[in-house]
């Protein structure tokens, strides 16, 4: 096999790159060397056996984290990568070190952050696919086109296989750092993430002004076409990497965000549905609505963005200024004068819109209270003719609204104006400064372009930062009313006491109960006691108490006064979710949830069978209605149980 090996790559493929390389070398149009050497590479590993195998070996080892197809299309992809900037350094003459440094750098980095067997299989996939056919033909071809353009094939084309091992080691360990960011849901992983590739790509446009300052003052100035080009094609790298940072930075900000507001939706239900029912009569059901949608939407894109942008504007604006200061002393106080003004403009700014963004959300409740209303109150106000009445009160509200929206939106809407005028200022006073510079020969016309674009550089960064600005402040007025929320404490202390054996005497002894905010009490000194077996009715008008006084007994309230005894114990010393389950209470209201009948019907008891299901169905009455659905127990349930009647939701609700 070796012979065979050794006698193919000496008899056809070192040939056959060679001459492909000097034919392609000796074209007019030679940049094409960079897309045709991207092709082959992609091609190359596509038909390497070794990567196949690889590739499945992965898949196993990481349970389909990976898959063989993803594993593969990331080698070749990156080995395309790697070719295309190999035929960049053949026509450029570049160093492979600006690749090689900064591309291991990055993939050493990544490793601290990806588990173990990610980096492991990184390096091993690099080793695969710099394999026998990228030193037997890819190199080859390269030394052929550099040979044909008159180059210098040591320092110009060798190295291939060099940067055909580096990209595999970064886009396995980005596909493992991804598999670990969604296995966690990915918050703090990808919090880390974006921090990182928002400063590597802020890192890599700080260098952008001297490498345009190098190409007018040495390429320019001297008429060197080649030096041009060279930087040219520099200055496209960066702006690559750049790229490549910036979206890796934008998908792990938005993966952070919604993991980040996911979890806290979940928490804030959970928190929800431990507090109190005079708790959550008090809140309202539409703040807990406005606060749970709405704010924690703001929140969201709050987070996304301060991820993508908060660590590197500042990072720009400050390293722009040190870099101003590594090019002349004098005209950096340009910057160091401009920065605080423009700082004091921003967060002034901040601190002023901010309280009016917490009354618009505010507000908002109030508009998602009354459209509530009026959806499911609809039917009486059609009764009683109310509709114009709501229409004008509903106008009123969203006036308000949209006046306080409108003056927040005002003041907001200063800072890209001020802004730009004090830039501007700053840019004029620069280009003078840099005049005078020029031609006293302390400067050259070059540095002044990188400082003129290390300002616009400012400019555009600081525009970015309002507009974060006024996202985090609206982030922060919403994330304070979510917050205000998760600091109920829960209203009901829990007992201990496990309700599972009840005999099922009820006593009231003396209990008054009044709903918060009352003045008078609903009940007032109720004594009475219900033995088991007894069938106890409780009769009296509208607005007498009855709702009130069942709710007591399962604690969905609690007395004001005197004791709710359950077998001679009080309510207030069983544990609640105990107690609750061994009461069975049909609401006033009869509530549904969307999905099936049988999930509906197993709320009562999650582990019952069909015969359970039918038997309750039965002795409620609504045997006949579930009889009478195509798929039966399995038939669907809309929201609020919209598709049955109020009778049948009744008996279903039983």
């Amino acid at each position: 096999g070796l012979v065979l090996f050794l006698t193919g790559a000496n008899v056809g493929f070192i040939p056959a790159g060679n001459y492909l390389g000097t034919v392609m070398g000796n074209l007019s149009c030679n940049w094409i060397l960079v897309p045709l050497g991207m092709v082959i590479g992609y091609f190359i590993v596509k038909a390497e056996p070794a990567v196949y195998v690889l590739n499945k070996q992965v898949e196993e080892i990481t349970d389909g984290a990976i898959s063989s197809k993803a594993m593969g299309m990331g080698l070749s992809l990156g080995v395309a990568v790697s070719l295309g900037l190999a035929m960049v350094r053949v026509l450029t003459g570049i160093s492979i070190l600006w690749f090689l440094i900064p591309g291991y750098a990055i993939a050493l980095g990544i490793s601290f952050f990806v588990p173990k067997i990610y980096t492991a299989i990184a390096f091993d996939s690099g080793g695969v696919a710099s394999g026998p056919m990228t030193a037997a033909f890819l190199l080859p071809m390269a030394q052929g086109a550099c040979s044909a353009l008159g180059g210098n094939i040591v320092t110009d084309a060798f190295g291939v296989v060099a940067m055909v091992a580096m990209t595999p080691l970064i886009t396995i360990q980005v596909m493992g750092l991804a598999s670990r960011i969604r296995a966690k849901r990915g918050v703090q992983e990808g919090m880390s993430a974006a921090h990182g590739q928002s400063g590597a790509y802020a890192a890599f446009e700080l260098l952008v002004p001297l490498v345009v300052a190098s190409i007018v003052d040495k390429g320019i100035g001297s008429g060197d076409r080649g030096y041009i080009v060279k930087m040219c094609a520099v200055m496209i790298g960066l702006g690559v990497v750049g790229l490549a940072s910036s979206v890796t930075a934008q998908y792990f900000s938005a993966v952070a965000a919604v993991g980040f507001s996911t979890r806290l939706r979940h928490t804030v239900l959970e928190h929800i549905l431990n507090l109190s029912y005079s708790q959550v009569d008090k809140l309202g059901a539409s703040t807990m609505i406005t606060r749970m949608t709405s704010d924690i939407n703001q929140v969201q894109n709050g987070v996304n963005l301060t991820l993508r942008l908060l660590l590197r504007s500042p990072f720009v604006v400050f390293g722009a200024m040190v870099m101003a200061f590594t090019i002349d002393f004098q005209a950096a106080l340009v910057f160091a004068g401009v920065i605080p003004v423009l700082c004091i403009i921003v967060f002034g700014i901040m601190l002023i819109t901010m309280p009016m963004y917490r009354r618009v959300q505010a507000s908002l409740d109030s508009v998602t209270s009354a459209s509530r209303q009026n959806l499911t109150g609809v039917r009486v106000l059609r009764a009683f003719c109310k509709e114009d009445a709501e229409v004008t009160s509903f106008e009123e509200k969203t006036e308000d609204i949209t006046r306080k929206q409108l003056s927040a939106g005002r003041i907001s809407a200063l800072m890209n104006p001020v802004t730009y005028v004090v830039i501007n200022l700053a840019v004029v006073l620069l280009v003078h400064v840099g005049a005078l510079k020029v031609e006293s020969g302390v400067l050259t016309q070059g540095l002044v372009i990188a400082l003129y674009n290390y300002m616009s550089q400012i400019l555009v960064e600081l525009i970015k930062m309002a507009n974060l600005i006024i996202t985090i402040t609206k982030a922060v007025a919403c994330g304070n009313r979510v917050a205000s929320v998760l600091d109920l404490e829960p209203g009901q202390e829990n007992g201990t006491r496990t309700a599972a054996d009840l005999k099922g005497q009820v006593e009231f002894q003396d209990v008054t109960a009044r709903y918060d905010g009352a003045g008078n009490p609903s009940l007032e000194h109720i004594t009475f006691t219900a033995r088991p077996g007894q069938t106890i009715g409780i009769i009296g008008g509208t607005g007498s108490g009855k709702t009130t006084l069942v709710n007591l007994i399962p604690r969905l309230y609690d007395a004001a006064g005197g004791k709710v005894l359950l077998d001679g114990v009080e309510t207030a010393a069983y544990d609640l979710t105990s107690l609750r389950q061994a009461i069975g209470v049909v609401p006033q209201k009869a509530v549904l949830f969307k999905g099936t009948i049988r999930q509906n019907l197993l709320w009562g008891n999650a582990s019952a069978t069909d015969s359970d299901l039918w038997e309750a169905l039965t002795v409620a009455q609504a045997k006949e209605v579930v009889e009478g659905k195509e798929n039966g127990l399995d038939a669907p349930v809309e929201q609020g149980g919209v598709n049955f009647s109020g009778g049948q939701r009744q008996r279903l609700t039983i």
